[in-house]
């Protein structure tokens, strides 16, 4: 299946995304949705400077983009001897549609020019969640098994229909005193690495570059 990625992603190794899986698994198993849907709402996209670089490109690790990566691990139990039953965690990349936003905001200032000020917003179809990051990362068609990309039927015709309601929640809701006309400038849908780790029929999806949750 061809697919518009993020240009030359690095991913972290699943090693990594291993350790964090399991930490989340170390909770209570009573809170544990709680907590990682928890850590979605508050950790934003752009939030860590470089370590969001428009969404994707992360540290070392790389792997092949088309790669199916499956792991097989014990979580929960520190020690081999450890008298609570370990949890399997089966981690599989995967790539998800995330929608871009390229906006300008012309702040009044009179009697100067108005300020131009630009943002970008990226919207998650899945989770129905957005933010504001940097720019639009760089982008490149890909080939992988089509088994690896996540389905939705949100098109990029209903992210339009969306926009006027981030563009409120996301901009507007900055500016207290006088708000600023807007121009749009252009939208992208790009899909962007993730892997899926799963537990006893639940998921956390974590950004294969990043290492956050959902994002």
């Amino acid at each position: 299946m061809n697919i518009k990625a993020v240009k030359n992603a690095r991913l972290l190794s699943v090693e990594k995304i291993r350790a964090k899986a399991e930490n989340r698994l170390n909770i209570k198993k009573g809170s544990f949705l709680r907590s990682f849907k928890k850590s979605a709402d508050v950790e934003t996209f752009g939030a860590r400077g470089a370590d969001t670089e428009a969404a994707g490109l992360g540290t070392s690790g790389a792997k092949p983009a088309n790669a199916e990566i499956t792991y097989a691990g014990q979580a929960g139990a520190k020690t081999a001897d450890a008298a609570a039953p370990a949890e399997t965690v089966e981690i599989n990349l995967c790539y998800k549609k995330i929608y871009f936003l390229k906006v300008l905001a012309l702040a009044s200032r009179v009697p100067f020019p108005p300020k131009k000020v630009p943002y970008v917003i990226f919207y998650d179809p899945e989770t129905r969640e957005g933010g504001i990051t940097y720019e639009v990362p760089e982008s490149e068609q890909i080939e992988v098994d089509e088994q690896l990309v996540r389905q939705t039927e949100f098109s990029l015709e209903d992210f339009e229909k969306e926009q006027p309601a981030l563009i409120e929640k996301y901009i507007l809701k900055q500016y207290l005193l006088k708000r600023p006309e807007i121009e749009l400038r252009g939208s992208d849908e790009l899909y962007l690495p993730y892997y899926s780790c799963r537990f006893e029929g639940q998921e956390i999806l974590f950004n294969a570059a990043t290492g956050h949750i959902n994002i």
